[in-house]
């Protein structure tokens, strides 16, 4: 009996809700999921691009969005995680590049910060956030959404170290890598247009696009120890560039208020 009750219950709520009439949206949760396509690459062709924790084309999940409307105008928070599966192989890909560099005179040992990578689910490989104005169209059924967003794109760029042998001698080498700092937080600007269709009063189904555009500009740097001599080389790899990225993807609008 008390089942059947809340039961009824719920059916009478729900039902209130889907039946209210259509007022302007004021609050609205956004959770979307797509794909994330380069217009231009990060890879260098240098010995270290498989430490960079970077890689497009990418699937993106969006779990956080809210955007609250003072009138046709107001002001939005999204973050977006995105995930390529081959960066998951990162340290074999790059161990492999370090064998066949020197595998002919050297027997090598190559350990870096990729070989502890595990996948998360929450902020991906590659995470985007962005905040700003947002300006709204409301039509009978459908919605039309423009933002002028302004954030971070954030990726890891991992450490690694081989220790080299001579065949034949004793002559041994040291070689490492790193950036200094791990975490690459990028400025970010992001334009991006929504296009909805109300299927409920508080639900509507909706498609994304969403631009990327951020500067890069950091340096690997290559330092080689000789073990024996205690002479230390150093080399450096720079990664600056304009990265353009197009996004585009489903959700649902889920109307608070």
């Amino acid at each position: 009996m008390r089942t059947a009750i809340f039961v009824l219950l719920m059916l009478l709520f729900t039902c209130n809700v889907i039946g209210q009439n259509m007022k302007p949206i004021k609050w609205v949760v956004r959770p979307s999921f797509g794909y994330t396509v380069p217009v231009s690459k990060l890879s260098k062709g240098y010995i270290t691009d498989n430490l960079v924790g970077y890689d497009s084309p990418a699937y993106y999940w969006q779990f956080i969005s809210s955007s609250y409307f003072f009138n046709d105008w107001g002001i939005e928070f999204s973050f977006q995680a995105n995930h390529n599966a081959s960066l998951n192989d990162r340290h074999a890909r790059f161990s492999k590049v370090i064998e066949e560099k020197y595998s002919g005179d050297y027997y090598a040992s190559t350990s870096s910060g990729a070989m502890d990578d595990t996948f998360n689910y929450k902020g991906g490989s590659i995470e985007k956030g962005s905040l700003g104005p947002v300006y709204k169209i409301e039509l009978k059924k459908l919605i039309f959404i423009a933002r002028a967003l302004i954030g971070v794109t954030s990726f890891y760029t991992e450490h690694a170290q081989t220790d080299l042998k001579r065949k034949g001698t004793n002559e041994r080498l040291h070689l490492s890598w790193s950036t200094g700092k791990v975490p690459k937080d990028n400025f970010t600007f992001n334009p991006s247009f929504t296009i909805g269709y109300r299927i409920f009063d508080r639900v509507v189904i909706d498609f994304d696009l969403n631009y990327w555009i951020y500067t890069i500009d950091f340096d690997y740097t290559e330092t080689t120890t000789n073990l024996y001599t205690h002479e230390v080389q150093y080399q450096k790899y720079n990664y600056s560039d304009v990265i353009n990225e197009l996004s585009f993807g489903l959700g649902f609008m889920i109307i608070i208020k």
